[in-house]
């Protein structure tokens, strides 16, 4: 029906798939709310951050005082789907200071794991999946 009015290919869902949603609502308010948090204690300590709703996600750009990215807060959908990570992930960026980043971000994060997508970037991801065992690393 929706492929009628805008051209693009029909996404069909299944009846579990509508029966998770029924709380879909409260459940991306709260992961809105953690992430908002979150960037606001960062701006506290005076951290530079660039809001970012782009390509399915719900987050922010942490950069050093040069502006430069250190990395990504938020909830990423493609990670999310693919790889069965919490909705919430911490995600160290692959870009010009990958080796120093990526060193830091497994110091951190004990449990960081890395994910390639579709573009090829590799990025290294902390599931908040560990924080509820108790598991949330050195941070």
């Amino acid at each position: 029906m929706i492929e009628n009015w805008f051209g693009y290919d029909e996404i069909l869902f299944t009846k579990e798939e509508f029966r998770r949603m029924k709380n879909a609502g409260s459940i991306f308010y709260k992961i809105a709310k953690h992430i908002e948090n979150v960037k606001n204690e960062l701006e506290k300590k005076n951290y530079n951050i660039e809001q970012d709703y782009e390509y399915g996600s719900i987050g922010f750009w942490v950069k050093n005082k040069d502006k430069e990215i250190l990395l990504w807060f938020g909830s990423w959908l493609e990670l999310w789907d693919k790889e069965k990570c919490s909705f919430v992930c911490l995600i160290g960026y692959d870009g010009m200071h990958r080796k120093k980043s990526f060193k830091l971000f497994d110091q951190a994060f004990e449990n960081a794991k890395t994910y390639k997508n579709d573009d090829g970037l590799l990025w290294k991801y902390f599931s908040l999946d560990n924080m509820i065992d108790g598991k949330a690393g050195n941070a």
